[in-house]
């Protein structure tokens, strides 16, 4: 029996006795021959046919569960656990017998399962790792023994299936860990902006106003970011800064160099001029390059420096002493006068501790004037005996008053010093211990 150059069989008839076969009887039997061989492979390409198609179904179903778990990933707002339980769900129909399968993801110490999930021997696994460390695996069972295949009950192509699946999970895991990573990161950074005593701007490198926190609101005397926003720049700036800002912005359009720190004179809604330290740099916000400003109120340190300006200017043509110290005790300033008096030059004395010129018995007294001044300041005229570099002593008077923020909040601590040593020894019985309490 043969059909298409393929030898199905052999169809043999056996006669008895001196029986013949006539040609009639041969072409008969030649067509029963060729009918059944015709059967056969007809047959042979249905099984074909049959097998094709099983074969093509599995792959639908492969491809269709790559499909699923790319949908489930790209699903907005879903959480790594929501993803794992539902891949772990999806798993079964993608199984040569789903009516007997189940599904397990272990991830760390979580466990993701389908309702029907119980151990087995029939069993196909696959390591997710991330970095080459083993984070968990992706396992697919059979409930019931079937026919051996490839690996055990399972099909070469399943093999490859779950690799496949574990592969996915690693790179979903991982860049959902990175997204994870990355909004924390970026709700922490939104949180400092938020919280943080300095004023905050982010802005375009047009200037145009993306971000402003709370403290920036307060330090311009705005009640939100569109009242700010609707006031014009050169509104905001006293004339003298407003051209400074205009000279910047042209530097940066035209490429030129700009210091990212400085220093502005603000005015505020309410009219009041306040004078601000600035640090401009570039920051990541909305996945493009914008710039952050820092913005610090310096008005108190200014004049605070402008009093002390003033001082020093009076202090300088003064014929008296004059020193100024931190409020720890160390020199930031003395005049010329104050140094000779002490025997040494305005250099040796600045970033020494007060404490050079007295003796230890003398200290007692200068440091209860020392408090006062910082609780009440400031101190009328008391004698305090001074000592100079050679170690001699003399008598001074001393007036203290203590430079003051505009919150009332000492910052430095000022004395006027007059050598009295005529005037003390004219009585010849001169105490070197005289005002000391």
């Amino acid at each position: 029996m043969e059909h298409g150059g393929k030898v199905y069989g052999l169809l043999k008839l056996q006669l008895s006795g001196d029986a013949s076969v006539s040609g009639e009887e041969q072409s008969l039997l030649q067509e029963v021959t060729d009918d059944i061989a015709f059967a056969l492979h007809d047959m042979e390409l249905e099984e074909e046919r049959k097998r094709l198609e099983h074969n093509l179904n599995e792959r639908v179903k492969e491809l269709q569960c790559l499909y699923g778990i790319a949908s489930i990933a790209e699903r907005p707002g879903i959480t790594l656990d929501e993803l794992y339980q539902e891949v772990a769900n999806l798993l079964p129909v993608s199984w040569q017998y789903p009516e007997i399968t189940c599904g397990r993801i272990t991830i760390g110490d979580k466990v993701f399962r389908t309702n029907n999930y119980r151990d087995s021997k029939w069993k196909l696994s696959a390591d997710i790792k991330i970095h080459d460390a083993k984070i968990g695996k992706v396992e697919a069972n059979y409930l019931e023994e079937r026919p051996k295949l490839d690996e055990g009950p399972f099909m070469k192509e399943e093999r490859l299936l779950i690799d496949a699946v574990a592969e996915r999970l690693e790179r979903i895991t991982q860049r959902k860990q990175a997204g994870e990573a990355l909004q924390i990161a970026e709700q922490n950074f939104r949180n400092s902006l938020d919280n943080s005593p300095l004023g905050i701007r982010i802005v375009t490198v047009e200037g145009e106003l993306l971000y402003a926190n709370q403290a920036i609101l307060d330090i311009y005397g705005y009640g939100s970011i569109e009242e700010l926003k609707k006031t014009p720049t050169k509104q905001r700036y006293t004339p003298e800064s407003y051209t400074e800002y205009q000279e910047r912005k042209e530097k940066r359009k035209l490429g030129k160099p700009v210091p990212s720190n400085y220093e502005i004179s603000i005015v505020r809604k309410d009219g009041e001029v306040r004078h601000l330290a600035v640090f401009r740099k570039e920051v990541l916000w909305g996945g493009e390059i914008q710039f952050q400003a820092l913005y610090q109120d310096i008005t108190e340190r200014k004049l605070t420096a402008e009093k002390l300006r003033r001082f020093e200017a009076i202090s300088d043509r003064a014929g008296y002493g004059a020193g100024i110290i931190t409020l720890e005790g160390d020199f930031t300033y003395v005049n010329e006068s104050f140094a000779e008096m002490h025997g040494y030059t305005i250099e040796e004395l600045i970033g020494k501790h007060f404490s050079i010129l007295h003796a230890k018995e003398q200290m007692r007294l200068v440091e209860r004037l020392r408090k006062k001044l910082m609780r009440e300041g400031s101190h009328v005229a008391e004698e305090v005996w001074h000592k100079k570099k050679n170690g001699t002593v003399f008598p001074t008077l001393m007036t203290g008053t203590a430079i003051k923020d505009d919150m009332g909040k000492p910052l430095y601590l000022s004395e006027t010093v007059i050598d009295i040593t005529e005037l003390s020894f004219s009585s010849n019985n001169a105490n070197p211990q005289r005002g000391i309490i």
